[in-house]
């Protein structure tokens, strides 16, 4: 394929306007796709088809397997695979899967490799064709009717099953083909159906992966084939026979059903042809005249030119070069500069051209630039070297050329720049200085081009690139809070991911950001802004504990770009504040009225925090007033007035206190302690009436009558594991035993429990009343009193708590009613057990 010249248009030295921007216009536009007229470099062939690696042959190189698929618009499902290559034994056959996968292990075996795919069934129905394929050096291989029709050209047989045979016997079937051959086969196939984008990256039959699912323009170049064969009455046979011709030349009838198909379908109905908006390029018979008006530099300028061929009428899709005569103008700032004649070469590229034709003329579009497959954005390189020349035994060279591209990032998310600049240095009689012309294209991520900027005079011109799959590199993490493996953590620190890129906040959800601890996720919510991602716990993190966040490989930048991979990181908390003493202590009896009573941290806190909101004191009417103050680790509450003798009181320290880095302490504390009447009898007796505000069964957990025990635990309680209980003679054994002034209660079934309840020794029996102060029973001080509750093997080693007798009845000094109430706290955690017992009617 010749090269297309780069021609230097004399428009005006002031300015020095070398029109080879037209080189990236035109090659967009008229002159890739049928004559490459005025432009800078290009042309080129189709390359590497059923390569992929730009193989030419050579000595049989070897690959570790085959695979491909096997479709006709739908996939052939359980259809037979046979592989036969140019050295080595015939593998083992393969069967296609659901989606017309298949592969073939080989061993040895060298390429070139033929396949030949038979039977299954297609959408159900039978398949009666049988399907060709070849490889030169690619690993993947696909079989259609399109590679049918290929391997039918390329080896000029009419019956490729014929063909196929034949090289059960021989392997110089095989061996004597080459990258030429693949390529001119693609050649005149695409010329013979130039509706499908076969040269488009990714679209190559042989050897381009792809599923065989609507919508995927392979598939949907297979499916269009169908849909014609069966509406213009081609056979699949008869259309081989054709195809075995050098110069493949379908019916007509198939050629106009193909185009009407093809556009039908997902792939053709969104492509998009250049030019869109502009009256652009006309090719006539006779000659091709070019129209165009743009800006530059904020001037307006207008390009006539005409080329008249010299050696023939011009022909389409990879016909001989041509020769022409040029002439023309060009308008800029007022001035108008004439063209000057001249003569160049020019050769055929090859193109899509989807147009109309009327009379002596047709309308050109064209759908390809000379990118690599798959390009990456943040890659470049160069797609053309060579020299121009203005006659076709190439004796006298115009200039000498280099075209080259970058893709980079765009400033709309999930777009990318391509540039491609064409840098030409004058030679033979017209040397001059060196000149680049760069024309920038904004692109999707589907290739599609939003906006064109060029140097030179076309500028604003909407194009559409098709088939080329841009890809932009994956997001990387740039930092994390806290930082991995962080020690001392505050449990209100937010929880943050920041990424290279702006993320896709649509990826950001509850199950592509998580904390967890212990294996056990953490609640919370999750939001995205910018680049950063951020993780808010719905309370604030246990102290003292290992975390581990997880960002999924599943979110996306804003270009569509995945992490890739799960991102994970760790950190302990810090040990948070807490309530370490108390005075009084809990449930203590006596207290003197004038006590202070003082709360002792484990840690400094914020004394701002420390007031009258956040530590407070309550009798059975309400909160006292009084004075609070903070030095040291101790907080203190001063009572206005002495306390009131005979009352339990419940001092609270609030978990919004805080400490110095501004994190709540561990936990609310809370404790009641018992007055004394000073000068009274020293032995406690029940205090009545029962202080108000002490535990009670939530309405309606309790039956309504009968006996019963219900308990209550709070999560973190050893003894009752956080549950709750209600026991009945239904489901178990309740017995309730009397002893020196107390009483036990067991309870017997799926569950076993004891509890002991004693009053202080001064009293022989239970009264109605509040028992406070008490520890575990037997160890406790007979003058107080003292509780257990135990079971299901579980008991405290120490305890603290209380018990009110709300009714008692005895006859003959046994208890035969009773209702009682009771909270135990164990080994000096803060989370309690709470009862409810009742006897009688």
């Amino acid at each position: 394929m010749a090269k297309t010249p780069c021609q230097v248009f004399s428009v005006s030295r002031s300015f020095a306007l070398k029109l080879c921007a037209l080189r990236f216009a035109a090659l967009l536009s008229s002159v890739l796709v049928t004559v490459s007229l005025a432009a800078c470099g290009g042309g080129g062939g189709g390359g590497n088809v059923g390569s992929g690696a730009g193989s030419t042959g050579g000595s049989n190189p070897t690959v570790a397997s085959l695979s491909g698929v096997v479709a006709v618009g739908n996939p052939v499902v359980n259809a037979e695979v046979h592989v036969v290559c140019a050295t080595g034994v015939a593998p083992p056959p393969s069967r296609t899967d659901a989606n017309g996968n298949w592969q073939v292990v080989l061993n040895g075996q060298g390429l070139p490799c033929a396949a030949e795919a038979s039977g299954g069934t297609v959408a159900g129905v039978p398949n009666s064709n049988v399907y060709h394929s070849v490889t030169i050096s690619s690993a993947t291989v696909n079989v259609t009717p399109l590679t049918d029709l290929l391997v039918a050209n390329m080896v000029g047989n009419p019956s490729p099953s014929t063909w196929f045979s034949s090289l059960a016997g021989s392997s110089a079937g095989l061996s004597a083909l080459t990258q030429t051959q693949a390529d001119t086969a693609l050649a005149n196939l695409n010329a013979a159906f130039p509706t499908l984008p076969m040269y488009a990256d990714g679209n190559n039959p042989f050897f381009s992966v792809f599923s065989p699912t609507p919508g995927n323009p392979q598939d949907d170049m297979l499916e269009a084939l169908r849909v014609a064969m069966t509406n213009s009455g081609v056979s699949h046979a008869s259309l081989l026979g054709s195809a075995a011709a050098s110069q493949f030349s379908p019916p007509a009838a198939l050629v106009t059903a193909l185009a009407t198909a093809y556009r039908s379908t997902g792939s053709g109905s969104t492509a998009v042809y250049f030019p869109v908006d502009l009256a652009f390029t006309t090719l006539q018979t006779s000659a091709l005249t070019i129209n165009m008006t743009g800006t530059y530099q904020g001037n307006t300028i207008t390009l006539n030119q005409t080329n008249t061929p010299l050696n023939g009428p011009q022909t389409f899709a990879g016909q001989p070069a041509l020769a022409a005569s040029q002439t023309g103008y060009v308008s800029y700032q007022g001035n108008t500069v004439q063209l000057q004649p001249s003569t160049l070469y020019f050769g055929v590229a090859p193109y899509k051209s989807l147009g109309s034709v009327s009379s002596n003329s047709y309308t050109v579009f064209s759908n390809q630039i000379p990118l690599p497959r798959n390009a990456t954005v943040g890659s470049s390189g160069r797609f053309s070297v060579g020299i121009d020349y203005t006659d076709a035994t190439r004796s006298n060279s115009v200039d000498q050329f280099e075209e080259s591209w970058s893709l980079q990032t765009g400033t709309a998310p999930g777009t990318a720049n391509l540039c491609i600049s064409v840098s030409a240095t004058p030679t033979g009689a017209t040397k001059g200085i060196p000149t680049t012309n760069i024309t920038c294209l904004t692109i999707d991520t589907n290739g599609k081009i939003l906006r064109l900027q060029s140097v030179g005079p076309v500028n604003g011109t909407t194009l559409t690139l098709t088939s080329t799959s841009i890809t932009f590199p994956a997001p990387s993490v740039v930092s994390t809070t806290p930082l991995s493996g962080a020690t001392g953590v505050a449990v209100t620190e937010p929880i943050t991911l920041t990424l290279s890129v702006p993320v896709d906040v649509s990826t950001v959800t509850g199950t592509t950001f998580t904390l967890t601890s212990g294996g056990t996720p953490v609640t919370g919510t999750v939001s995205a802004s910018g680049s950063t991602l951020t993780f808010t716990p719905s309370a604030p993190l246990a102290a003292n504990t290992y975390y581990t966040a997880t960002v999924s490989g599943n979110v996306k930048s804003q270009s569509g770009a995945s992490l890739g991979n799960n991102y994970s990181w760790y950190f302990y908390t810090k040990n948070r504040v807490s309530v370490a003493a108390t005075s009084p202590t809990p449930y203590s009896y006596p207290v003197a009225l004038n006590a202070v009573v003082t709360a002792t941290f484990s840690g400094t806190v914020d004394a701002s925090t420390v007031n009258n909101s956040n530590f407070t004191v309550s009798d059975p009417s309400g909160p006292i007033s009084g004075t609070v103050g903070y030095s040291g680790t101790t907080a203190t509450f001063t009572p206005t007035t002495p306390l009131t003798v005979n009352t339990v009181y419940r001092a609270t320290v609030s978990s919004s206190v805080k400490d110095v880095a501004g994190d709540p302490i561990a936990a609310s504390r809370s404790w009641t302690f018992q007055t004394f009447a000073p000068g009274t009898a020293t032995t406690p007796q029940p205090f009545t009436p029962i202080p108000s505000g002490l535990w009670q069964p939530a309405p309606g957990a309790v039956p309504s009558s009968g006996n019963f025990v219900y308990l209550q635990s709070d999560s973190g309680d050893y003894i009752g594991q956080g549950r709750a209980y209600t026991y009945t003679p239904l489901n178990a054994q309740l017995a309730l035993h009397s002893s020196s002034g107390g009483v036990q209660v067991t309870i017997n079934g799926n569950d076993w429990w004891s509890g002991n309840f004693v009053g202080p020794n001064s009293i022989s029996q239970l009264q109605v009343g509040y028992y406070s102060g008490l520890i575990r029973y037997p160890f406790n001080n007979p003058v107080l009193g003292g509780l257990d509750w135990s079971g299901n093997g579980s008991g405290c080693n120490t305890l603290l708590g209380w018990f009110a007798v709300d009714s008692v009845t005895y006859a003959n000094g046994a208890v035969t009613a009773l209702d009682l109430r009771f909270e135990q706290q164990c080994d000096g955690s803060q989370n309690a057990l709470h009862g409810f017992i009742h006897f009688g009617p």
